[in-house]
């Protein structure tokens, strides 16, 4: 028998090996509960945690568990246990396991960190199902932990302290090298073009870093310095993003909803078009918009459309040598 300790133990071990080695039938499967046996159960026991039992105190530990109401099952074929939606769904696990592995915002270390863990919410088998479908490549050339650098801007900015850091940028071996040292206040940290990006002040001045960019982050005791017009925004949420005006090709609402969401308000139409109305940051707009011409054109505001007008010329003139010529017929 097991020491006093042991057997003390005894019970949430047995709930822990329910949660870690069976899993419920998955409705309209087809498929069996995956149950362990009382014998299965006093082996794991004695393999994983060094507790023996007998099988009449296994069964009067599973009859506790499942008159508890925690979602331990008892059957003829043995137990198992079911969260009855109170946990993580195995396709919800393997949705947020997927938001992971696409991030951008997160490096292959950090991925892996967070996938297994994704993982260990969910049996043994549901984490072969995962190592089946889904890898992540570690990149040699990353090189730090995202989370580890998200987790120091928080704090200096949870202690209202300024950072020093090295900024970088990648080079033509793709690997980064610094450009140089800085000291600044962290602002916030959003996300552009689906990478984290810390808006920081500077001697008054906003600056935009991707943290991928940043190394050797100390916080100091330096207090931030931040202006006071913007401080006061940091404790309420004002909405921001600039109203535009879109044109819209019938056909190309799908691809608005695909790539802005359905957050805009239909205004009218023009010449066979839909005029809709969004409100967005720009800079995180921009890009769809000149990727989706001319199936969605932007009306207004004037300056913006200017400003894609200029890119346009840009573009025109750096492809102008390479316009294919037409041919001629004898």
């Amino acid at each position: 028998m097991a020491s006093n300790e042991t057997k003390r133990m005894a019970c949430l071990r047995i709930f822990q090996l329910l949660k870690k080695h069976t899993r419920p039938a998955i409705a309209g499967s087809g498929s069996e509960h995956i149950v362990l046996t009382q014998t299965e159960i006093a082996n794991l026991l004695e393999k994983e945690y060094n507790i023996v039992l007998e099988r009449k105190a296994i069964s009067n530990y599973l009859g506790d568990l499942e008159s508890s109401d925690i979602g331990v099952v008892k059957t003829n074929k043995g137990a198992y246990y079911d969260s009855c939606g109170k946990d993580l769904t195995e396709g919800e696990l393997f949705l947020l396991i997927d938001l992971v592995i696409s991030s951008k915002c997160i490096d292959t270390k950090a991925t892996r960190k967070i996938v297994d863990k994704l993982c260990n919410l969910a049996s043994v088998h549901f984490k072969r199902e995962v190592k089946k479908h889904r890898t992540v490549e570690l990149d040699n050339n990353e090189p730090q932990d995202t989370l580890d650098t998200i987790g120091l801007l928080l704090e200096a900015m949870s202690l209202n302290r300024m950072v020093e850091l090295m900024v970088n940028d990648y080079g033509a071996d793709k690997a980064l090298h610094p450009i140089g040292a800085q000291k600044i206040s962290p602002y916030r940290l959003t996300i552009y073009r689906g990478k984290y990006q810390l808006i920081a002040y500077n001697r008054g001045k906003e600056i935009r870093y991707f943290i991928d960019r940043l190394t050797d982050i100390k916080i100091t005791n330096t207090p931030r310095q931040i202006p006071l017009e913007v401080l006061a925004c940091l404790d309420r949420f004002i909405p921001t993003g600039t109203e535009l005006t879109l044109s819209v090709e019938k056909e190309a609402i799908g691809t608005l909803i695909d790539g802005l969401g359905k957050d805009f308000r239909l205004c009218g139409m023009k010449d066979e078009r839909v005029l809709v109305r969004i409100k967005r940051e720009w800079e995180g707009v921009r890009d769809f918009i000149i990727s989706s011409s001319p199936q969605i054109i932007l009306v207004s505001p004037a300056g913006l459309r200017g400003e894609l007008y200029g890119y346009a010329l840009k573009m025109l003139d750096s492809y102008r040598d390479e316009q294919p010529k037409k041919s001629t017929k004898e």
